[in-house]
């Protein structure tokens, strides 16, 4: 699976149980491994390889909105969010209204 390639079609009913960062299994989640060779450390045989199956992130972009920070305590930020609002409140917010918000609360955030 290659992050930047990833297509977001996941859909409703169940769309938020396909959501989530997942980390990537042949790293561990770091976005690189070690070759194998050698005896590591000063070894010359010995170094770490950037993970192709990750891009080097160490994980994977949510399936359901393509969000890719990981964030402690959510599967994804964007999508708990989400999830967490009445579909009637999904319907009265603008989207990129939200987003310009989002924006200036992190920034706000930040410089305090």
């Amino acid at each position: 699976m290659n992050v930047h390639n990833h297509s977001f079609t996941v859909s409703a009913p169940n769309w938020y149980a396909k959501s989530g960062i997942i980390e990537c299994a042949t790293c561990d989640g770091i976005g690189h491994y070690w070759n194998g060779r050698g005896l590591g450390g000063n070894d010359p045989d010995s170094w770490d390889i950037e993970c192709a199956d990750c891009c080097a992130q160490g994980h994977f972009a949510c399936a359901v909105c393509g969000f890719s920070t990981p964030v402690n305590g959510y599967d994804c930020l964007v999508c708990t969010m989400n999830y967490e609002l009445t579909p009637e409140q999904r319907g009265e917010i603008n989207p990129a209204s939200l987003a310009e918000a989002f924006t200036r609360s992190i920034a706000a955030a930040k410089e305090a």
